[in-house]
């Protein structure tokens, strides 16, 4: 009886699956929203044993068209040592 559950399982596991949104592990995904443009940014505090950094990137995408989409990202790094002014 339990090797039939895990064979049912394993057969229902298996079939196409559809997902909603964007993948979510990526550290942009491309999405062409934003009504034609926008600024997209976050931060990031990395804190080693001998340092603290702070990471901010920032894109600037826009839609060529419903395909296609061009951007610029730039970057914003500040790196302390630790026992150092910044």
């Amino acid at each position: 009886m339990n090797r039939l559950i895990i064979i049912l399982i394993g057969i229902l596991s298996g079939t196409s699956v559809f997902a909603q949104g964007p993948p979510i592990f990526t550290d942009t995904p491309i999405l062409l929203g934003l009504d034609g443009g926008g600024i997209r940014t976050f931060g990031q505090i990395i804190s080693k044993e001998n340092a603290t950094i702070y990471v901010h990137p920032i894109a600037i995408p826009y839609n060529i068209g419903s395909k296609a989409q061009v951007g610029v990202i730039g970057r914003f790094v500040n790196k302390n040592p630790n026992g150092r002014p910044s």
